[in-house]
């Protein structure tokens, strides 16, 4: 849940002990990660670290983990995790635009409103 991702996949109303359990999590989870890279079998490494991105990929950011994995390594060994990370990043965009384009919509109704408040009161 790095910071590279301009969706922050923590949204909503979480308390601070929630996302601080989260942020707790998210820890862990890079850490398992770089366990996982260190895998002195090579296709048992290879095995597993895709497993681990392809369950729990969320709790991933996609700059971080190209950045930990070795160039040698096919993209097709993580194109689940990519596959499922796009398309997430997708998603949180498209939430973005609704947000702010209601957002938007609430803003004309109020205006609208308070145009229509002034011109009853009229000139004072």
């Amino acid at each position: 849940m790095g910071g590279a991702s301009i969706f922050h996949p923590i949204s909503g109303s979480l308390t601070p002990s929630e996302a601080s359990m989260k942020e707790d999590q998210a820890v862990l989870f890079d850490y398992l990660l770089t366990e996982f890279l260190r895998i002195e079998d090579v296709s048992n490494r290879l095995e597993r670290t895709r497993e681990l991105l392809e369950r729990f990929g969320s709790w991933y950011d996609i700059k971080d983990v190209l950045n930990m994995i070795p160039e040698s390594w096919s993209v097709e060994l993580v194109s689940g995790f990519l596959i499922s990370a796009f398309r997430r990043l997708v998603h949180e965009k498209n939430e973005a635009m609704v947000v702010k384009a209601l957002s938007g919509a609430e803003n004309l109704q109020v205006a609208a409103a308070l145009v229509e408040k002034c011109s009853t009161v009229g000139p004072q």
